[in-house]
């Protein structure tokens, strides 16, 4: 997608095989293990570093099950600019390209939903139990 940046060979493999993986377990190999579903005022969504070094994310209660899907993959996508091996998760983040890692993970958003079915992932935000709510959180393994 984006051959400049040293981590879109690992956005590339992920993309290649997530459509054989539970989506919980595609989260939890970004160390993705919270879900808060939270009005937010100027974003759509946000990734955050828990106390456990584990990734949050958060997103717009007031966005449809669409775009929260949506927004949920544009966080993931931020993963892949973070050492997963280091803890926390590092950011090895190219400076002065900002703008390029936000359509990185636009894009990313758009294939990983395409590749999983946006219907699949928005359905589970309708029926948020299916991702063990608890309050507004939602936990993953």
């Amino acid at each position: 997608m984006f051959p400049q940046f040293p981590f879109t060979r690992d956005a590339d493999e992920f993309l290649k095989n997530c459509s054989k993986i539970k989506i919980t377990e595609q989260l939890w190999s970004r160390r993705i293990t919270h879900i808060r579903i939270v009005p937010l005022l100027f974003s759509n969504g946000g990734l955050g570093l828990g106390d456990d070094h584990n990734f949050f994310v958060a997103i717009d209660e007031g966005l449809s099950p669409a775009r929260k899907a949506m927004a949920l993959g544009h966080e993931m996508a931020h993963t892949f600019h973070h050492d997963l091996k280091a803890t926390p998760p590092l950011n090895i983040l190219p400076k002065n390209q900002h703008e390029e890692v936000e359509e990185f993970c636009k894009l990313f958003a758009g294939q990983w939903l395409q590749k999983i079915g946006v219907d699949g992932v928005a359905e589970r935000f309708k029926n948020e139990s299916e991702l063990v709510v608890i309050g507004t959180v939602f936990a993953l393994p």
